[in-house]
C-alpha cells in the first residue's frame, strides 16, 4: 500500500472546511479523530460519550476479538470534536448523550457504510481528487517507523484503520 504523507492527510483533514460537502463540523471531527486515533471505521462509528474522557483526549473502544483498548486524540481532533457537539446541538436538541457520538443528517447514528460515504466524498473529486480506501481492518504490515511527535497523523492510504504502532527511529 501507498502511504499518505503528512501534508495529503493535513488536506483530507481540512477538506470540509474549503469544500464543505454534507455536514462540515462532523466531518471535519470525525477525519481529525479517525486519523489521530488509529482506530477503525467499526470503532469510531461505535463511539458512545459514555467511552470518551472528560476531556475528550481519549476513549475506550472495543476492537478486534472484544478487546478494549484506550485511543487518543490529538488537539485539532478534541477541538473539532468540540466544535461538532455544538453543531450537533444545534441541529438535535432532542438527542441525549446517551446516544452515539457521531450521528447522520436525520440524527440516527452513522453506520460504518456511512462513514465510507463520507471518507469518499470529500476524496473524490468533489474533493481532494486523490482517493482514500478504507477497510474494514488494519493491514497485516506494520506501520512505517515514524519520526517522533508525527504518531497523530499517522495513516495508510488504502488501510487506515488500524491502531497506530509509533516508534522513533
Amino acid at each position: 500500500p501507498r502511504y499518505m504523507t503528512d501534508q495529503e492527510v493535513d488536506n483530507l483533514c481540512n477538506e470540509p472546511e474549503q469544500k464543505p460537502l454534507l455536514w462540515q463540523e462532523r466531518d471535519k471531527a470525525l477525519f481529525e479523530m479517525f486519523y489521530s486515533s488509529g482506530c477503525r471505521v467499526s470503532e469510531i462509528a461505535q463511539l458512545k460519550f459514555s467511552d470518551l474522557a472528560k476531556d475528550y483526549s481519549s476513549a475506550i473502544v472495543l476492537g478486534k476479538g472484544s478487546k478494549q483498548r484506550r485511543v487518543f486524540f490529538s488537539k485539532e481532533a478534541q477541538t473539532s470534536f468540540k466544535e461538532y457537539l455544538l453543531s450537533k446541538k444545534a441541529r438535535f436538541p432532542e438527542l441525549s448523550e446517551e446516544n452515539y457520538i457521531f450521528v447522520n443528517q436525520k440524527g440516527e447514528k452513522l453506520s460504518v457504510r456511512g462513514i465510507r460515504f463520507i471518507v469518499s466524498k470529500y476524496s473524490s473529486f468533489e474533493g481532494t481528487n486523490k482517493p482514500v480506501s478504507i477497510s474494514k481492518s488494519p493491514a497485516s504490515k506494520k506501520p512505517p517507523t515514524l519520526s517522533p511527535g508525527i504518531c497523530s497523523r499517522a495513516l495508510y492510504l488504502v488501510s487506515v484503520v488500524g491502531p497506530c504502532e509509533c516508534r522513533s527511529k
